[in-house]
Formats: structure tokens, C-alpha cells, sequence
């Protein structure tokens, strides 16, 4: 079987695996080493890696022999995906530090209550509103605003220990209040 990258591409083209797998396994080290260089990170430049030979699999049938080798097409490809992977982190910090600033600023100016986001349910309105605030504001930030333990304790300016620990207290209380309303429903 002919082995040669432009050979896999054509048969990858035509959704042949085998030829992929050899593709992956042949390029898979040096797109990685190009993205962990652009990056600087490792485990992002897993996701970026695997992003760029999912598009090899997808775009295998748009290579052009006549604008350069296999090699340069994935590495140009993997370069471009690390450069798109740092920006959409750096906007990603920049989102998350705007909104500890309102949180902290929320904190600072008003009552714990108005930060959290509207909850239609009032069921759970309650259990929010009988949380103290310390554990209200991370589950906020939690489980309604998807933020991470670490960019909770980034925002707060708190160990990301005591986040976890906030976190853990609040959803037991949660808990909690959820089995006592059960109970005294039924």
C-alpha cells in the first residue's frame, strides 16, 4: 500500500480510517509540539491537537497538492488553531475577570441577594435565599454562571480551598432544605 501523506489524505478523503490512523499517528507528535510551543500549554494544546486532526479527517478531500506538502498543510492549520485557542483564552480571562469585577463590585454596593441571577423558580428562590451569603455567591457563580472553582476564587480574592468548601456547605444545606420540603409536602 502506498504510504506517502499525499496518498493518506486522498484515501482519508474517500473516509478511509486505516489511512487516517497512520496520518494521526505519523503527525499527531509534531502538531502537538507546534501547539504546545504556540500555546505554551499542555493541556490545552491536547484539545487544539485533537481539534486539528478532526479537521485533517473533515478537510482531507480540500488539500491541495499544489500549495504545499501534507506537512505544511497540517502544521499551518495547527498554528492557526493555537493562535485562535489563545485568543478565544485571553477573551475568555478577560470575561471572567470583568465579571469578578461586577461581582465584587455587586458585593461591595448591595445586599448579597441582588447579585445572584433571576430564578423563576420560587421553590428554589428559597432555598437560595436561606443559604448565608458567603455559600449563596459561589453557588451563584457555580451553577448559574458556569465559572470554574478557580475563576470563583480569582474573583472573590479567596483560596480556591475555601471556595470548595463553600460550595460543599451549600449544596448540603441544599440538600437539605430540598428533604424537608419534601417531607413536609407529602
Amino acid at each position: 500500500m502506498n504510504t506517502s501523506d499525499e496518498h493518506l489524505l486522498h484515501c482519508i478523503a474517500q473516509g478511509d480510517q486505516e489511512a487516517f490512523l497512520l496520518l494521526y499517528d505519523r503527525f499527531a507528535p509534531r502538531v502537538f509540539g507546534l501547539v504546545v510551543k504556540v500555546m505554551g500549554r499542555r493541556p490545552e494544546a491536547e484539545d487544539v491537537m485533537q481539534e486539528v486532526m478532526w479537521e485533517a479527517w473533515n478537510r482531507a478531500a480540500r488539500y491541495d497538492p499544489n500549495l504545499g506538502s501534507p506537512t505544511t498543510w497540517l502544521l499551518l492549520m495547527a498554528r492557526s488553531r493555537a493562535i485562535d485557542a489563545i485568543r478565544k483564552l485571553r477573551a475568555a480571562a478577560g470575561a471572567i475577570e470583568e465579571r469578578g469585577q461586577r461581582q465584587r463590585d455587586a458585593q461591595n454596593s448591595t445586599p448579597p441577594d441582588s447579585s445572584l441571577p433571576d430564578v423563576a423558580d420560587p421553590r428554589l428562590r428559597a432555598a437560595l435565599d436561606a443559604l448565608p451569603p458567603d455559600q449563596r455567591v459561589v453557588i451563584a457563580l457555580a451553577f448559574f454562571c458556569g465559572l470554574t472553582r478557580e475563576e470563583i476564587a480569582a474573583s472573590l480574592s479567596i483560596p480556591v480551598g475555601t471556595v470548595k468548601t463553600r460550595i460543599r456547605l451549600g449544596v448540603k444545606r441544599l440538600a437539605e432544605l430540598n428533604l424537608h420540603t419534601d417531607r413536609t409536602s407529602s
